[in-house]
């Protein structure tokens, strides 16, 4: 039986369903396979890399999974166009500073 059927069948209430305790103890958790354990585990460690600057390659991931790499990939990128516009926002702001400095100091 499916986990999360499992957990619908033991919950009781109406306003907040819960499961207590001991019926927690009876309801089966899927194992995943070592495999896709093992191929997350390196996913996430090359993500965390990427996080502090390698270049590293992605790794695939087996299905379903792997939608999860192109997701990534795509965050990856709109994060870079973020901090592109901070530095644009920042370069904008220091050349209205000087113009306006400018400005002001041909008035006096």
């Amino acid at each position: 039986m499916p986990y999360w059927t499992q957990i619908l069948d033991k919950k009781e209430g109406s306003a907040q369903p819960n499961v207590n305790g001991q019926k927690l103890i009876n309801i089966l958790v899927p194992m995943v396979d070592s495999e896709i354990q093992s191929a997350i585990s390196k996913f996430l460690e090359v993500v965390r890399k990427r996080q502090d600057g390698s270049f590293e390659e992605l790794p695939e991931l087996p299905p379903p999974l792997d939608e999860q790499r192109r997701i990534v990939a795509r965050v990856e990128e709109l994060v870079g166009k973020v901090e592109e516009v901070r530095s644009l926002r920042q370069k904008s702001y220091i050349l209205y500073s000087v113009r306006l400095v400018a400005i002001l100091y041909k008035r006096h």
